[in-house]
């Protein structure tokens, strides 16, 4: 009777093959991983812009310079506006744990945080590479054409309607 399987020589022959495609790979995984995280990144600039640009409309909603997430979260809720992904009780963080800064004035929201990776440009944002990392800045202008507002106050609460 003739055992099959194979030898432990072959094994270790393979694993190697293995490890050495794995390693080769490596580098392209990261490559794609950080690509992934950036664009998201991007994508939640947007949203949170959007959130800083309705803040932007709301009386008082100019005085964010480098506000946290949790600040402008915060104001919108005392207007009862819902902030998808945001919260009033902690601050939402980018995939490097690094806090999204939130600038509204007369004409625009702007949302900058920093990745710790350089030489990047996605679309849709002005990236700036500067030391180990690169700062993202994403501006959301609407036009007046593109919404009507109509605000009211019922009981100490603002309510906001956005078409």
């Amino acid at each position: 009777m003739k055992q099959q399987g194979f030898t432990l020589v072959e094994l270790l022959i393979v694993l190697m093959v293995m490890a050495i495609i794995a390693v080769a790979l490596l580098p392209t995984a990261i490559r794609s991983m950080d690509s992934y995280r950036v664009i998201a990144t991007v994508e939640e600039m947007k949203a949170i812009a959007g959130f800083a640009e309705l803040a932007r409309q709301l009386p008082g909603g100019d005085q964010f310079n480098n506000s946290t997430t949790k600040a402008v979260a915060s104001f919108l809720e005392s207007y009862d506006v819902t902030n998808i992904g945001m919260s009033s009780t902690s601050d939402k963080k980018n995939h490097w744990s690094e806090s999204y800064l939130i600038t509204t004035t007369g004409k625009a929201a702007q949302v900058t945080t920093t990745v710790p990776l350089k030489g990047i440009n996605p679309f849709e944002v002005i990236a700036k590479s500067s030391g180990t990392g690169t700062s993202l800045t994403y501006t959301h202008r609407v036009s007046p054409d593109n919404y009507t507002r109509l605000m009211h106050v019922r009981g100490n609460k603002h309510i906001l309607y956005l078409e």
